[in-house]
């Protein structure tokens, strides 16, 4: 190492370990922006099976999984919010846009 790395280089000789961080943002509750947000996909997942059940349908055929995981990492509040997320088009924004939002915010408001 060069001497005038020493002192301000990192150690290398010994491992690098975040045991005992008390980082509030390695240990936390909820999700930052752009998580999933595991505790709306299971509210969402929850939505979707009664829907399915209801309707005889395949759960992945009210929404798959992936559009679920996007809908939990966006957490939209709004019809246009909701709009933005990849594979959600005027179709499922119509037929499930309200009832999607009200699960969202109903999440935000217990959780936020």
């Amino acid at each position: 190492m060069s001497r005038f790395l020493q002192g301000i280089w990192p150690n290398t000789s010994e491992p690098q370990s975040r045991a005992g961080h008390s980082s509030r943002f390695l240990q936390r509750d909820i999700a930052m922006p752009g998580e999933i947000d595991e505790a709306l996909l299971e509210a969402l997942e929850a939505w979707r099976a009664s829907q399915a059940d209801r309707l005889g349908m395949t759960v992945s055929s009210v929404m798959p999984t992936a559009v679920l995981e996007r809908i939990a990492r966006v957490r939209p509040t709004t019809l246009a919010q909701l709009l933005t997320v990849k594979s959600i088009g005027q179709d499922r924004a119509q037929r499930w846009g309200e009832e999607v939002l009200n699960v969202v915010n109903v999440h935000l408001e217990k959780n936020f």
